[in-house]
């Protein structure tokens, strides 16, 4: 708690500075009524850029803006952090105990959903996807809803939804996944039913398992003698690789087994007057959401309409990797006694260490022992059908094991191709959902086991191996630095512009230059709009717009590296006082240890500059003819 000023969880400077700087802006916009919050052009000056698609936790923001208004800026966003902690546990304890009428299991299933290693990850810079709350809580409003049939649940939902989305895409398209999940287990009957054994069904087996038989063929002689290549009349044949050999064979599993199964899905017997039933309650949770998120949804058409809308470009091997098979057995990757160990297998099988899928020794046993016991346990039903759904969305669009691409397509190679879904490209978190299905199946078992019920220890105790096992301390903590070069740059005169030496533009998908996470936070020290920075979706013009100014283009090249001719360092030259002034960028900082010694030379011999503060790594420079600029400021 001392640290609650001075430091932000993460390893480093990144993704947490990026959302201090949302409550930063937040700030900003709530003290002008002229500064839109979901538009700025504090970065990616002059440009600014559309935040609707950035991932703004508006939400938190807005707490850390009113509620929390009287704090310094990095004591509201730790005390934010704190807050979407306890919310977690606190709304899956709210829907476990509505689906077990036990405080204790509810108590169980809240420590497995909220204190999970997917949640504690989080902590190390994604403090959006700490959110989690907004799951758990519209599951409970919506379920009330359907199987009440009450208004006040159904506006409830729509509200809860809408909440979701002003902290996290990601958690806005799982929850509607999930409450389709439930909807369809409640019209929909499936049945998994064998295939009468005809001739043509058996001639179909035997030319799969041939066809099977000469691909494992050619798959082992590859990967024993390293392949071949064929050339003849004109065409050259490529045989090194095996990815598609496996996915050949997969799908001729998926074909064979097919052939002796067939998966039959029909409506409820009576489905109709289901559906008439909850129609009226979906209908007032859809108009509370839409209602509610209108100021995001009108903007987002509107980026649609305008071509500004970014999305991930999808090939059929090039999307995210999902959560790899071996993560479910390596343990917790952040325990304080094992943790170094599980991190190094990690490394060593090249596994993504932001994702924590470890759902624990006490939970995997309780799994186990329900799933035996499913047939007493009715009600979990929807619960394991929940669960299995999003496992498989986590794992991906292949199947990964111990970070070997297997070539076992999964559903999820499809759904990123649909529009909507596209947009949360990571399927890993996914698992989210998992857990909080694991903690409600945990919490049903227990709460229905008379042995259980006559030892209420038993239910402290399981509590309390779940948080042993869960344990993931100490939390790495950044310590926020302090430079006298910003401290400077905030007391001086003016409003123009800082251009941040080495520059670079970013945003989810890729760098542009080199940028610097540390200016996301001095911005909030000397509040100038900076040239450059980061925001998770910017439009492609963005960054062409920078890409085409002189002197800004060639620091965006030497930043990142690439060499510039003397001609052009020439022309710069010539070209840099009035690129200065008509940008009205006043103020330059060279981060002296990050710059390459062109790119030292180039600021020296190109721009008019004249020093005015400097720290160990930092200098800060008034631009030579600032005194002459009067342009407008750029926001307030």
């Amino acid at each position: 708690m001392r640290h609650l000023g001075t430091h932000l969880p993460g390893a480093g400077a990144g993704d947490n500075l990026d959302f201090l700087w949302n409550l930063f802006w937040m700030r900003r916009a709530l003290a002008s009524p002229s500064v839109d919050f979901f538009f700025t052009r504090a970065l990616f000056h002059p440009t600014g850029v559309d935040l609707t698609l950035n991932t703004h936790t508006a939400l938190q923001s807005w707490l850390g803006a009113t509620v929390l208004g009287g704090l310094p800026i990095v004591t509201a966003q730790n005390v934010l952090i704190l807050l979407n902690l306890w919310l977690g546990a606190a709304c899956a304890y709210a829907l476990a105990f509505d689906v077990t009428r036990s405080r204790a299991a509810a108590a169980v299933a809240a420590l497995i959903y909220g204190g999970s290693p997917y949640v504690v990850t989080r902590l190390l810079g994604h403090f959006n996807l700490l959110a989690v709350f907004g799951i758990p809580l519209f599951l409970l409003l919506f379920r009330r809803a359907m199987h009440d049939g009450r208004a006040r649940f159904a506006v409830g939902a729509g509200a809860a939804l809408a909440l979701t989305a002003y902290d996290d895409y990601y958690y806005v398209v799982f929850s509607i996944a999930a409450a389709a999940v439930l909807l369809a287990r409640h019209l929909l009957e499936a049945r998994v039913a064998r295939r009468p054994t005809t001739g043509f069904a058996r001639r179909a087996r035997l030319g799969l398992a041939a066809l099977g038989a000469v691909a494992l063929a050619a798959l082992v002689a590859i990967e024993v003698t390293g392949g071949t290549v064929l050339e003849g009349g004109g065409v050259r044949v490529v045989l090194q690789g095996t990815f598609n050999l496996r996915a050949a064979l997969w799908a001729l599993a998926w074909l064979l087994a097919a052939s002796y199964w067939t998966l039959s899905v029909r409506l409820a017997p009576d489905a109709r007057r289901r559906l008439r039933a909850v129609l009226p309650q979906l209908g007032l949770a859809v108009a509370t959401f839409t209602a509610a998120v209108w100021p995001i949804l009108w903007r987002a058409i509107s980026l649609w309409q305008r071509g500004d809308y970014v999305s991930q470009a999808y090939a059929w091997r090039s999307a995210p990797k999902g959560v790899d098979a071996a993560m479910l057995v390596l343990g917790n990757r952040l325990h304080p006694l094992w943790g170094s160990f599980v991190d190094r297998a990690y490394g060593a099988l090249g596994l993504e260490r932001i994702d924590a899928v470890w759902l624990g020794v006490l939970p995997i046993v309780l799994l186990a022992v329900a799933w035996r016991r499913r047939r007493a346990l009715p009600e979990a039903g929807e619960w394991w059908l929940l669960g299995g759904v999003f496992f498989v969305w986590a794992l991906g669009p292949y199947l990964y094991v111990a970070g070997h691409n297997t070539g076992f397509f999964l559903p999820e190679i499809l759904l990123r191709f649909v529009p909507v879904l596209a947009n949360a490209r990571i399927p890993g978190r996914a698992f989210v959902v998992v857990y909080l299905a694991a903690g409600i199946i945990a919490a049903l078992l227990l709460s229905r086991s008379g042995r259980v019920r006559a030892h209420p220890a038993l239910l402290a105790l399981a509590g309390a191996l779940v948080l042993v096992d869960y344990l993931g301390a100490p939390i790495a903590l950044y310590a926020l630095p302090s430079s006298p070069v910003y401290q400077q740059l905030a007391r001086e005169p003016g409003e123009g512009a800082v251009l941040e030496i080495p520059l670079g533009l970013r945003d989810g998908f890729g760098e542009h230059g080199s940028f610097d996470p540390e200016v996301m936070y001095f911005q909030t020290v000397h509040g100038r709009p900076i040239v450059g920075g980061f925001a998770a979706r910017v439009p492609r013009r963005v960054f062409e717009t920078d890409e085409r100014l002189p002197v800004i283009s060639t620091l965006l090249r030497l930043s990142a590296g690439e060499p510039v001719s003397p001609s052009q360092i020439g022309a710069d030259r010539l070209d840099a006082p009035e690129t200065l002034r008509t940008l009205d960028i006043a103020y330059v900082v060279v981060r002296r240890d990050r710059c390459s010694d062109a790119l030292l030379r180039y600021v020296a011999a190109v721009l008019p500059l004249r020093p005015i503060a400097e720290d160990e790594s930092r200098t800060l420079y008034a631009v030579a003819a600032a005194d002459a600029v009067t342009g407008k400021p750029s926001f307030p």
